[in-house]
């Protein structure tokens, strides 16, 4: 069976200028930044541009609080309105950023620091900053800092060797706790509701809710993908996806590496989960939430590397630096009308993409 390709189902399509290294959605507004260190803003409903920023790059991460968005880059954390894309205060640090979280009061921010002798991260830190942009607390941490979650104002990261498990941060100070599994973390997700969820280099899981923990087995291939909002979603190096909690107990395979998951449009009235996998080419998958089952899939050339959706829309970014974005309304109907013989000859994606360039840019 042929299967449609991402490109003929999206409303817009447009290039950010480099490999997609964050991507976020809000208020029918997206948000990308790439490797290079380009920042974007595009509005949704006509692919128009709305700002731009430039930095050294790369941008690695990026969180949403308010009206600014909160981007690390480099050895820096910047403070850009949202919308007209002012940069409001620049933290610069002694080693590279990774991972950042923004609250009511505070931004957390995680460094590391790569070993070669051992061919791992053996050590980092984790910053607290105002939202004034001044930096008001630093914990050095025992390992890197693979998941950052920020729940009820504390800090709570996902540890790689030596000390994996792990750490707390909040008034108390930088406290360490072991985890089910004693593989290092190499995801993780969380909110107040569902706690935090971390993943194992042995594709284990750990749930963390009010101090308890509970531990699912391991599959034997690393964690490499996880979603956390009224369930949880786990993704393996070997395709193997695992869901659990409110979005039902079960088990699906896809083919090549999980690279991401977001909640994204429906096909009908039940909540989907989208899946991206790696191989040869890139797969999107759609999911029934409720028992796993594939109802669509979708190929792409390039690698996609970041995802974000609403029941309204859904985009993509790949390391090419395209922006593929899916409006609920335009992808059924365009799903409804599509013909494999008319899509293999190529006719309808060249129709397409000539009606997208007239469309502003």
């Amino acid at each position: 069976m042929i299967e449609p390709s991402l490109e003929g189902l999206a409303s817009l399509i447009r290039n950010i200028g480099g490999s997609c290294t964050l991507l976020n959605l809000r208020d029918g507004y997206l948000i990308a930044g790439t490797k290079s260190g380009k920042i974007s803003c595009w509005r949704v409903s006509d692919g128009s541009n709305i700002w731009k920023r430039g930095f050294d790059g790369p941008c690695n991460d990026s969180d949403i609080f308010g009206p600014c968005i909160y981007i690390t880059e480099s050895n820096k954390v910047h403070s850009i309105d949202f919308a007209d894309g002012r940069v409001n205060w620049t933290v610069e640090f002694e080693g590279s950023v990774d991972l950042i979280s923004a609250g009511e009061e505070h931004v957390w921010v995680t460094s590391s620091v790569y070993n070669f002798e051992i061919q791992d991260f053996s050590e980092g830190a984790v910053y607290q900053i105002d939202l004034n942009g001044k930096r008001t607390g630093t914990w050095p941490t025992e390992g890197r800092a693979w998941s950052l979650s920020n729940v009820k104002g504390a800090a709570y990261l996902g540890l790689s060797r030596p000390r994996c498990g792990y750490g707390i941060i909040s008034h108390k100070g930088i406290e360490y706790f072991p985890l089910g599994h004693s593989s290092p973390v190499t995801v993780g997700d969380g909110n107040c509701i569902n706690g935090v969820i971390f993943g194992h280099s042995d594709g284990g899981a750990s749930q963390l809710v009010n101090g308890e923990i509970s531990t699912f087995s391991a599959r034997g291939s690393s964690a490499t993908a996880i979603h956390c909002s009224d369930g949880w979603i786990i993704g393996l190096e070997n395709g193997e996806i695992r869901g659990t909690g409110d979005f039902g107990s079960w088990r699906s395979k896809l083919e090549g590496q999980i690279e991401g998951f977001s909640i994204g449009p429906p096909l009908g009235e039940s909540p989907v989960l989208w899946a991206s996998s790696w191989g040869d080419t890139s797969k999107i998958s759609l999911f029934d939430i409720s028992n796993g089952e594939v109802i669509l899939k979708m190929e792409h050339s390039d690698r996609v590397s970041h995802m974000c959706g609403s029941q309204k829309v859904i985009c993509f970014g790949d390391t090419k630096g395209n922006l593929l974005i899916l409006e609920a309304e335009v992808f059924r109907r365009r799903l409804q009308e599509f013909r494999p013989a008319f899509v293999k000859s190529g006719m309808e994606s060249e129709m397409r993409r000539k009606i997208r360039e007239l469309r502003q840019d």
